[in-house]
């Protein structure tokens, strides 16, 4: 399998406060639950990418379900928000991921609070 490098940026310090309350948050994850399902489906059998995924099945992996709800609150909500790397619960882990194999979404609040949110996985 090819793997790329890893491109990313720090946001922290360009955080503007923003003006919202949690049950923004998990209403926008209540809504992503109820529209999109996770699934490797449109990868494998189509070779699209998370935006494809999305755009078609509205479905796809921890990276198309991250980008869902940043588009929701985004257009719904003018929240701004983050796709980060992230590693996955030691339970789910397999000895043939990558230590980063899994993407999250960073809902910063100010400087101070950041919500973290990840949608491929049905758990607080």
């Amino acid at each position: 399998m090819n793997y790329y490098k890893l491109n990313t940026r720090n946001f922290l310090t360009n955080i503007k406060s923003q003006h919202f309350d949690e049950n923004i948050i998990i209403d926008s994850l209540d809504e992503c639950y109820q529209n999109t399902a996770f699934s490797t489906f449109p990868y494998i059998m189509h070779e699209m990418n998370s935006k494809q995924a999305m755009e078609n099945f509205n479905s796809g992996n921890c990276v198309a379900l991250s980008m869902y709800i940043q588009k929701h609150l985004l257009d719904k909500y003018n929240i701004s928000s983050y796709l980060i790397p992230a590693t996955i619960p030691n339970k789910y882990k397999f000895s043939t991921y990558l230590d980063i194999c899994h993407v999250a979404l960073a809902i910063p609040k100010n400087k101070k609070e950041i919500f973290i949110v990840d949608p491929a996985f049905y758990f607080l």
